[in-house]
């Protein structure tokens, strides 16, 4: 190989590796990106099932670790003829919740899931 082609040689292989590198920089950037979307996405679902428990659905039905958890619990321990307790019927919920999901998701679906989480955690019947 005679001393032109190696410099070619070597200008390529040199421009191959700054490439290399551009690409990993950009593979991380795009990759912080997404997961600042996903972040987001995660804060807003949260905030959202958080805003709709105290908010909205509190105002309408009354505060549910209080009012209506108990009183489904009630409902559904007089069906099944077993004790439930408040926490229970959040976690019940969650459940049918995922089983919307199952036949078709939708975010709602999800939302509603973390607000009976919420609801569970505030129920005064946790172990």
């Amino acid at each position: 190989m005679d001393d032109t082609s190696e410099v070619k040689l070597s200008s390529s292989i040199a421009r191959v590796h700054e490439l290399s590198r551009a690409i990993t920089r950009l593979e991380q950037e795009l990759s912080a990106k997404e997961r600042t979307v996903s972040e987001q996405k995660s804060a807003s679902i949260l905030d959202e099932a958080a805003s709709i428990v105290a908010g909205s659905r509190a105002t309408e039905y009354g505060e549910g670790a209080e009012n209506s958890l108990p009183r489904i619990a009630a409902y559904w321990s007089t069906y099944l003829g077993r004790e439930l307790s408040a926490r229970d019927a959040a976690n019940m919920m969650v459940l049918l919740k995922m089983a919307r999901e199952s036949h078709k998701p939708k975010r709602d679906n999800h939302t509603d899931a973390i607000g009976y989480m919420l609801l569970a955690e505030q129920c005064e019947d946790k172990l």
